[in-house]
């Protein structure tokens, strides 16, 4: 994190592994139990597979995604909806978080920038309800580009007409904090929701209020 700056108008969060966590990893444990797998090699399937990789660029469907495990496990066609539930039952909308991300706008812009399949937007308002506490949401598989690709925040920057250093960026991956701290963003990794919310807050001045 860089030192405390009030020039920074614009504050970017990540959505997955940051507002939106797997905060029960039962469902996920089991299916890998179920399938003979871990929880990791499930998660892996689902995620790091090459067809996952383009779904985050829009470039397939996310159907494609859950074809592709299904093959691997050898799912049934009427048992594959049943495991996209399981595989989603432990995520949680971290509510207060977006809250205090709420409380922000007006004093500053507000963005989400995500790398997410297409129909990302559409299931998390359907499970979760409305991300109006950004004033912007970025997802890659809108726009054709994911992060670390500089090319995703330079886009950002583009619809902004900020500056790198006007934003502070929170996500929990390392490599796409290195890209946009490259770029000249002020970033903060996020490792726990508290302890994210207290270095943005002393980076914005905000003193814990």
């Amino acid at each position: 994190m860089t030192d405390m700056n009030y020039n920074i108008r614009v504050v970017m969060f990540d959505l997955g592994g940051v507002l939106l966590r797997t905060e029960d990893s039962r469902p996920r444990v089991e299916l890998g139990r179920r399938f003979g797998l871990s929880r990791d090699e499930i998660e892996k399937l689902v995620f790091g597979s090459e067809v996952s990789l383009k779904a985050e660029l829009g470039q397939v469907e996310p159907g494609e995604v859950w074809t592709h495990a299904q093959k691997k496990l050898r799912i049934a066609n009427d048992d594959l909806a049943a495991f996209q539930d399981a595989f989603w039952a432990g995520d949680r909308l971290d509510e207060d978080l977006l809250a205090f991300v709420k409380s922000l706008r007006g004093k500053y812009r507000t963005v989400l920038l995500s790398n997410a399949w297409m129909d990302m937007r559409k299931n998390v308002a359907r499970r979760f309800g409305s991300l109006d506490a950004f004033e912007m949401q970025v997802f890659s598989a809108e726009v054709g580009l994911r992060k670390p690709d500089p090319r995703i925040f330079q886009h950002v920057l583009d619809l902004l007409g900020a500056d790198p250093e006007e934003i502070v960026f929170v996500d929990d991956f390392s490599e796409n904090i290195l890209a946009a701290r490259k770029l000249g963003f002020r970033t903060i990794q996020f490792i726990k929701a508290r302890q994210a919310k207290k270095e943005l807050e002393t980076l914005l001045g905000l003193n814990g209020i």
